[in-house]
C-alpha cells in the first residue's frame, strides 16, 4: 500500500476517524481500545482524489473555451 508518502509493506488496516483517514499500518498490528472494524477482503481503496485540471474562465457548458474570445470583460468576471 502506498499511503501519500510511503509504501507500507503488508499493510491491510486503515484507521478512520470521522471521515479522515488517520494512518494505515501492517495487517496483525493491534488496534486501539473501542475501535470498530469492518472487513472489506476484496475491496479497492482509492480516497482523495482531487481534479486539478480547471479552466477558470470556462464556465462548464458545450464549447466553453470556443466562446472565450467573445466574452468581454464582466462576461469573463462573471465566469471566473
Amino acid at each position: 500500500m502506498f499511503d501519500g508518502e510511503r509504501i507500507v509493506p503488508d499493510a491491510e488496516t486503515v484507521l478512520i476517524d470521522g471521515s479522515r483517514i488517520v494512518g494505515v499500518a501492517p495487517s496483525g498490528m493491534p488496534l486501539p481500545d473501542g475501535c470498530d472494524v469492518v472487513d472489506f477482503p476484496d475491496a479497492t481503496l482509492l480516497p482523495g482524489l482531487i481534479d486539478t485540471h480547471v479552466h477558470l474562465c470556462g464556465d462548464g457548458g458545450h464549447g466553453a473555451l470556443d466562446r472565450l474570445p467573445t466574452f468581454s470583460a464582466e462576461e469573463m468576471t462573471a465566469v471566473i
